[in-house]
């Protein structure tokens, strides 16, 4: 998966790309009454674009390079307590601002290692801030991004009415 770019000039194939984006499982897909697909994807690792490759069946392709994000596909660091601490403070402001009335229970009860990343997927960032989140250089500079882009979110306001389980 990968987003386009914004700032980036549209190509043959459509809007450009960012230059990183993520390796993702198909981890469940249901369809809708209206024949749509709703995909659920598990990220497993972060690639830089090399080149774009020959659309097929209306798909883009690209051929990715992983070798600068290799600890991906190790387990995600503990942020430690204080940090975890600093996160669930920063999200109830965040949450606040946005109007998300979220689980609180079971966020609490999320892995130390596991609440960065399930953050950085939940929240309803923009989505030049989940790029952001992509491009951090590892997965133990993640919480500060994420704790900067929600304290961001609590004094500007992001979403609204969302509910968050």
């Amino acid at each position: 998966m990968i987003q386009p770019d914004p700032q980036s000039r549209d190509g043959p194939t459509g809007p450009g790309l960012y230059r990183i984006g993520c390796l993702g499982r198909l981890s469940s897909f249901s369809e809708t009454d209206d024949g749509r697909l709703l995909i659920q994807l598990t990220g497993l690792a972060r690639f830089v674009i090399e080149e774009e490759l020959e659309m097929r069946r209306g798909y883009r392709r690209v051929r990715g390079n992983f070798a600068a994000f290799r600890a991906d596909l190790n387990p995600p660091p503990d942020p430690g307590e204080a940090v975890r601490a600093a996160l669930l403070e920063a999200l109830r402001g965040y949450f606040a601002r946005a109007g998300i009335d979220a689980n609180w229970d079971t966020i609490r009860r999320m892995p130390p290692a596991q609440l960065p990343l399930s953050l950085a997927m939940a929240c309803p960032f923009a989505p030049a801030e989940k790029q952001a989140l992509m491009e951090t250089s590892s997965l133990t500079d993640l919480p500060a991004t994420l704790l900067a882009l929600l304290r961001m979110g609590a004094t500007e306001g992001t979403g609204g009415g969302r509910v968050v389980s």
